[in-house]
C-alpha cells in the first residue's frame, strides 16, 4: 500500500473514529476451508512500541480473541466495509 492510500484510509476512519463505528470483511486464510471473509471490528488504536513507527489496532472477530495488527496490514486486508 503506498503512503497516498495509507493517508486517505487514516483520515476517513482513524481520524474522524469512524473505524470504531463501522464493522469490516477481511480475508483469512483456514486450514480445511482456504480462504474465507471474516467480518471484524476494530477496538481500538495505538501507537506502536518504542522504536517502531507503526500503529497498531486490536480487532475482533478474526480469531476467537482480540489479535492486534499493525493498521497498515488491516488497511491492506480490508475487502469492503460491512453495510
Amino acid at each position: 500500500m503506498g503512503l497516498k492510500k495509507y493517508i486517505e484510509l487514516y483520515n476517513k476512519y482513524v481520524r474522524t473514529g469512524e473505524i470504531f463505528k463501522k464493522r469490516f470483511i477481511l480475508l483469512k486464510y483456514e486450514l480445511g476451508k482456504g480462504t474465507v471473509e471474516k467480518t471484524v471490528s476494530v477496538t481500538a488504536v495505538l501507537d506502536g512500541p518504542e522504536r517502531d513507527p507503526r500503529d497498531y489496532c486490536f480487532v475482533t472477530g478474526l480469531h476467537p480473541y482480540e489479535v492486534d495488527m499493525p493498521l497498515e496490514e488491516f488497511f491492506n486486508n480490508i475487502i469492503r466495509e460491512k453495510r
